[in-house]
């Protein structure tokens, strides 16, 4: 038998057992798909994982969503800082989100990033008013196109939140937020920090205040904590806490930024800021900027 032969059999046999196993009934589909729901009735909080609490010298600020009724999320989520929205209204939760959006939009900075643009003449939303299995509700959508976007928004104590959406338009002027084409709804809580030390040696995190759309290479979901425990580096290397300037962010602009929000000034030919009663450093090159714990 050649190989091309022995290839065809295999392919054929993993086939079959894939059909087996799924009409056999055994319940590791079911499992593998079902999405178990949460029922947020009035709010759902955001909040850093308990065990980096203890390393922070100050109360570690989250984030509460209020809303009137329930609103589902699933019950699976990588982090305690994300939710993904599943199986809601989608009018109610577009609801939800927008006035959340105008908030932040006229008392902090808050910038969108389009990433996807869908060609669709009409669409829909789902709604489930007086419905328990949700009805489509059609619309015809302005200009054909529909918006993969994500917005990034600091909220009152500093940290970034973030929301992937599909925003539509319809041909009235509505505006709505919707799950995309290939995933839900999410909602993250960011938390950008440092790790340094305090005055007794001891490992010590401490959060950093950074503009909306800056993106950030290291915080508790890119390492775990023992190896941020272990590694002195993290404490050392100054290119953990350097940030590119993205999503229309420029000196000027994240200096400005920082004199309006964070008591950003120049003392002694150094730029410093304060953020929960710690004093940061901050270098600035023109495509890069370098926060430095001032201790």
């Amino acid at each position: 038998m050649n190989l091309k032969s022995k290839l065809k059999i295999t392919f054929l046999s993993f086939i079959l057992s894939f059909i087996l196993l799924f009409t056999t009934g055994c319940g590791l589909f079911k499992e593998m798909f079902n999405v178990k729901l949460v029922d947020n009735e009035g709010i759902i909080i955001l909040d850093i994982e308990e065990e980096y609490k203890k390393y922070f010298p100050y109360e570690v600020p989250k984030y509460e969503l209020t809303f009137d009724g329930i609103i589902h999320t699933t019950e699976n989520r990588t982090t305690t800082r994300e939710v993904i929205f599943t199986k809601n209204d989608d009018f109610k939760l577009s609801k939800i989100l927008s006035e959340m959006f105008e908030k932040y939009k006229e008392t902090s900075t808050f910038i969108t990033s389009e990433y996807k643009v869908h060609k669709e003449a009409e669409t829909y939303l789902i709604s489930y008013e007086n419905k328990t299995d949700g009805e489509k509700v059609y619309m015809k959508v302005l200009d054909k196109k529909i918006y993969d976007e994500v917005s990034y928004m600091n909220i009152e104590n500093g940290l970034i939140i973030s929301v992937n959406y599909a925003k539509i338009i319809d041909e009235d002027n509505n505006v709505y937020y919707r799950w995309q084409n290939s995933e839900s709804i999410r909602m993250i809580l960011h938390y950008p920090m440092m790790v340094t030390e305090n005055h007794e040696g001891q490992t010590m995190f401490l959060l950093l205040p950074l503009p909306a759309g800056i993106f950030y290479g290291f915080d508790t979901t890119t390492k775990d904590l023992n190896t941020i425990l272990t590694k002195d580096k993290f404490k050392t290397d100054p290119s953990y806490y350097t940030y590119d300037y993205t999503n229309g962010w420029d000196k000027e602009s994240v200096k400005n930024f920082y004199v309006e929000n964070y008591n950003g000034r120049e003392e002694g030919g150094v730029f410093l800021v304060d953020y929960f009663e710690y004093t940061f450093k901050v270098e600035f090159t023109e495509k890069t900027f370098t926060l430095y714990h001032n201790k």
